[in-house]
């Protein structure tokens, strides 16, 4: 369970977020929404453990974690933040990665290898980074996260540069994770993402949460139109 008290975090004179208080327990895949400048990536950075709160608490399972304890439990996916190494194959970068993370280097062949089937890597796992489209960077990107079997995954536009094949692997795997006992956030600007993932949403407005929702509930006995409906008015109310 994540467990989230009093969080702020300021840059100079802009307020990213205030005093955010929600809680995430595990076997739910949580949305994360708000518009543009609400705090989603401030947030998720929070989480990850990539960037410090001015103040609040962090809590992973009853324990109050620092952000380098959180940089291991945890795993951060930042759309139009790949980071790969351009003049690096797609498997020496997700080797690269898996090393930094300390797995055993069997492990993290074996690993590579069961991912990257799943998600259809095999014609260009040889190929350098610069020579791949923008899917192909994508799956390399997700694979690169995942490698080391985090127990909370944060994706930011997930679907981003994604096939239609390739966006139902990873729902597929994102679902299972949750069935695994793993905790799932996903930042999304898609109502159809959130609505085909996600069963709990937390809203931000202005680095502040508005509210957090059973989605399940909230649209349950409605028609799609209704349910996108619903989730817009959640982003946009006052």
């Amino acid at each position: 369970m994540i467990e989230v008290k009093g969080v702020s975090k300021h840059y100079r004179k802009c307020t990213a977020l205030d005093d955010v208080t929600f809680n995430i327990g595990r076997g739910h895949i949580t949305g994360l929404l708000g518009e543009n400048g609400a705090g989603k990536s401030t947030m998720l950075r929070v989480l990850a453990g990539t960037l410090r709160s001015d103040s609040g608490t962090v809590r992973i399972n009853e324990a109050t974690t620092a952000e380098r304890q959180r940089r291991i439990q945890t795993t951060l996916l930042l759309a139009g933040e790949a980071g790969l190494y351009e003049e690096l194959t797609a498997f020496e970068n997700i080797l690269y990665f898996a090393r930094l993370r300390a797995l055993d280097l069997r492990v993290a062949r074996q690993r590579i290898r069961m991912l990257s089937e799943r998600f259809d890597m095999d014609g260009f796992l040889d190929r350098r980074v610069s020579e791949l489209s923008c899917g192909m960077r994508q799956k390399t990107a997700i694979v690169r996260a995942l490698i080391h079997d985090p127990d909370i995954i944060m994706l930011d536009e997930p679907e981003s540069g994604l096939d239609f094949v390739a966006s139902s692997t990873m729902n597929e795997f994102l679902r299972e994770s949750v069935k695994w006992g793993r905790i799932v956030i996903i930042s999304s600007h898609s109502a159809g993402e959130i609505l085909d993932l996600c069963d709990q949403v937390v809203v931000l407005k202005q680095g502040r949460v508005v509210t957090c929702e059973d989605l399940r509930t909230l649209t349950r006995g409605k028609s799609l139109s209704e349910a996108f409906a619903t989730v817009r008015s959640l982003v946009t109310r006052r």
